[in-house]
């Protein structure tokens, strides 16, 4: 059985869980729009969350125009090593674009916090870190 918020299904077979959310705070034109975002991806048994949080980085910087490393560090939240990585990039329309993630993994999952809005009101992102 699996279970959302709003409903449950019969899933037949194994399956990987790779859940998707996606909150965005702010309208379209809002200059202070933030789009938060949660991922979460099964890791093989063994897997270091700082080598997924690198690997992530360089894809970024592999795809995105203009790409800055802003900060990278590591904490711990209950017990469980947390990467903060801080970035930005020039986006379609050249305005710089914010984005803030948080890489956990938690029982063979990876999960990936993300908060992603405009350079000049990336407050809004780091809110709440």
């Amino acid at each position: 059985m699996y279970f959302m918020n709003d409903a449950a299904m019969e899933v037949s077979g194994r399956i990987a869980d790779r859940t998707v959310h996606r909150l965005v705070r702010g309208g379209r034109d809002d200059p202070g729009r933030v789009t938060f975002t949660v991922y979460r991806w099964p890791v093989e048994p063994g897997a270091d969350v700082e080598e997924l949080a690198d690997e992530r980085g360089r894809a970024a910087a592999r795809r995105l125009a203009g790409y800055r490393l802003l900060g990278r560090s590591r904490h711990e939240a209950d017990g469980l090593a947390v990467v903060d990585v801080r970035f930005a990039w020039t986006g379609d329309d050249d305005d710089d674009v914010y984005a803030r993630e948080a890489h956990l993994l938690v029982r063979g999952v990876w999960l990936l916090f993300t908060a992603r809005g405009a350079l000049d009101a990336s407050d809004g992102c780091d809110a709440g870190s």
